[in-house]
């Protein structure tokens, strides 16, 4: 198989596999896997690929916020409902809320003067990142409106988290998530996998890019790599401004050089240029 220029988590290459017309037994089965959806058919795909399509809408909005702004796949089911499907690769501070903007939009547009005829709306969101719940029991986790008694109102707004990250042994939907966890990130299909995996495995071994795509494809790479770099940058800044905070107060409190060194398990020299680069002053 040639070397692809991305993994299928690439904003791109999702696309090109997902949003296509073709694909659409494929999509039936993930949009069922992960929703737990009887789904009979898919009417259309509301937002199908197209490179020049992909390119204006990345020139309109800009590389910072592509991946913020834009739906990467909306599909239109037969019974009337609409699933959106996101491809998230950076952790988003409003990520949560932005997936609950794309829901109630959805929701909105349903109505046409007849709140009978409104119609439910399914967000599922592929996260390469981890969010923090007290109760993490699984990488799949789907929300519904119900009170704190688990009634449900209205089952119209559902949002499914399917987190791209290491699978607990215990995980419920560990099956199925390892197998996306493979795919997803490191293009490959395990023995076993679910039907619809295997097959758009195989879209994917015999995906040809252009030119035009390549390039696209690497802006979108170069950008995600920028952002881990950012993260990474601020992270070891917090990180050293802590020990500063920390080893400023330990000499606050009267403790030398040489006590605040072995406490903090470092050398009485770097105890010095952490106080030095802070701008304080040891008696």
């Amino acid at each position: 198989m040639k070397e692809k220029p991305a993994m299928p988590q690439n904003d791109l290459v999702f696309k090109k596999l997902f949003a296509d017309e073709k694909n659409k037994d494929i999509l039936i089965d993930f949009i069922r896997d992960i929703t737990r959806l009887k789904v009979a058919d898919v009417e259309h795909v509301m937002n199908p690929y197209n490179v020049r399509n992909y390119q204006s809408e990345l020139d309109e909005v800009g590389d910072d916020d592509y991946g913020f702004t834009i739906v990467d796949l909306k599909v239109k089911l037969i019974n009337g409902e609409t699933v959106i499907v996101e491809m998230q690769n950076a952790r988003e501070e409003n990520f949560v809320k932005r997936l609950m903007y794309y829901g109630a939009t959805s929701f909105v547009e349903s109505y046409h003067h007849k709140y009978a005829e409104i119609k439910a709306v399914h967000v599922i969101a592929l996260m390469d990142f981890k969010l923090d719940f007290k109760d993490d029991v699984s990488n799949l986790k789907s929300f519904k409106m119900t009170d704190e008694f688990g009634n449900e109102l209205e089952d119209l707004v559902q949002i499914h988290l399917v987190e791209l990250k290491k699978i607990k042994p215990d995980d419920p939907n560990g099956n199925l998530l390892r197998f996306m966890v493979k795919f997803f990130t490191e293009g490959i299909v395990a023995k076993g996998a679910p039907r619809w995996l295997a097959k758009i495995g195989d879209r994917y071994r015999h995906l040809n890019f252009t030119k035009e795509e390549k390039k696209l494809i690497s802006r979108a790479e170069r950008n995600r790599a920028d952002i881990e770099d950012s993260k990474l940058y601020y992270t070891n800044r917090g990180i050293e401004r802590g020990k500063r905070n920390i080893i400023s107060n330990l000499v606050d409190s009267g403790m030398s050089i040489e006590q605040i060194a072995l406490l903090t398990k470092l050398s009485n020299e770097q105890v010095e240029k952490i106080l030095e680069v802070g701008g304080k002053e040891i008696d």
